[in-house]
Formats: C-alpha cells, sequence, structure tokens
C-alpha cells in the first residue's frame, strides 16, 4: 500500500510542475507596462481559475487575453 502511496504522490508532483511550467510560459507572453519593477504575477485562485495578480487587484486570464489582443500590453490601468 505504501508503495502505491508513493507512487501517486509523485505523479501529483509532477502534475503540479507541469501546470506550473505551464503557467510561467503564459507569463512570458504577457507584455507590462508602467508597473516599474513590480509587474502582476499569474496565479491561480481556489476554484483552479487563472488570474494577473498586482498589488491586491486581480484580472481574470481571459481580460488579460483580450487587452493583450487589442492593445498588445497590459498597464497599471487596466485593474
Amino acid at each position: 500500500m505504501n508503495k502505491q502511496l508513493r507512487t501517486v504522490v509523485e505523479r501529483a508532483y509532477r502534475k503540479i510542475n507541469e501546470a506550473q511550467t505551464a503557467i510561467e510560459d503564459i507569463q512570458k507572453h504577457i507584455v507590462c507596462s508602467g508597473f516599474d519593477d513590480n509587474p502582476p504575477a499569474i496565479t491561480h485562485t481556489k476554484d483552479d481559475e487563472l488570474i494577473l495578480e498586482w498589488s491586491g487587484a486581480e484580472m481574470p486570464i481571459e481580460r488579460a487575453i483580450e487587452y493583450m489582443e487589442e492593445y498588445g500590453y497590459i498597464t497599471p490601468y487596466d485593474f
């Protein structure tokens, strides 16, 4: 039983790492302007929704995509 538990825990760690890598890939495609040295970070909510988070404000990833498609970047005023 312990070997099976270890196997599923290791699988979960691999999946977490895979998800974190995917989030880092998204971050590379988000262009920010006007944030100085404090750009927004991509995170996920307890409901597993992706959001941009900056200075206590949140932006759903879908809105970030829309800003990127329309303007090519995100500013602090978008939050």
